[in-house]
């Protein structure tokens, strides 16, 4: 196994514990639908975790050409997925209880500060990874500096429209770039 290799596992096991995470805590919100409160804000944020980290973690093929032997490079490509895992367990709370009413704004707004925090973390980190010498395929700055844009607003205020207006906006970033290149191709 190649230091390459060793480290796209071990990012791997990173984004599968924020992965896991998330679906046991939607695995008790269906279960208990009945009592879910005001679930938007909260499951489009969840749905943009799950499919980010997948996004992610298939994303460091990207950097198969840079030079690992340098330790620092090492810790920079990790550094995102470990900001990204503390942002996606930072999201769920960590009592279960059944039958107790599930108020997702609550949840939500609780913890959008840290969570959004640690997302503008990871983008950041993301971006110097980006920079490192043999990175292939890394996405546009432009594209990686408005994410970290989006995570600081997100992180500064309460609102829930504004909340709202920020979460389709990371989804429709995220799911422009396949698009656009489906039709490309298509």
């Amino acid at each position: 196994m190649t230091f390459f290799e060793f480290l796209m596992v071990l990012i791997g096991l990173v984004g599968a514990i924020a992965l896991s995470v998330i679906l046991t805590f939607l695995g008790h919100i269906i279960r208990n639908w009945r009592l879910v409160e005001n679930p938007l804000l909260f499951l489009l944020l969840a749905i943009w975790l799950i499919f980010n980290v997948i996004g992610h973690i298939s994303g460091i093929w990207a950097y198969r050409f840079v030079d690992l032997e340098v330790h620092f490079s090492t810790f920079v490509i990790i550094a995102p997925v470990v900001f990204f895992t503390l942002a996606a367990t930072t999201l769920i709370p960590n009592t279960l209880q059944d039958n107790q009413p599930i108020d997702l704004n609550s949840t939500y707004f609780s913890s959008s500060r840290s969570v959004f925090f640690l997302l503008a973390m990871h983008e950041s980190t993301a971006l110097a990874a980006d920079y490192l010498p043999g990175v292939t395929g890394a996405p546009p700055p432009i594209f990686m500096l408005t994410m970290i844009l989006i995570f600081l607003i997100g992180m500064l205020t309460k609102q829930k429209s504004v909340h709202l207006a920020l979460l389709i906006l990371l989804i429709v970033s995220q799911a422009m770039p396949p698009v656009i290149q489906v039709l490309n191709f298509g």
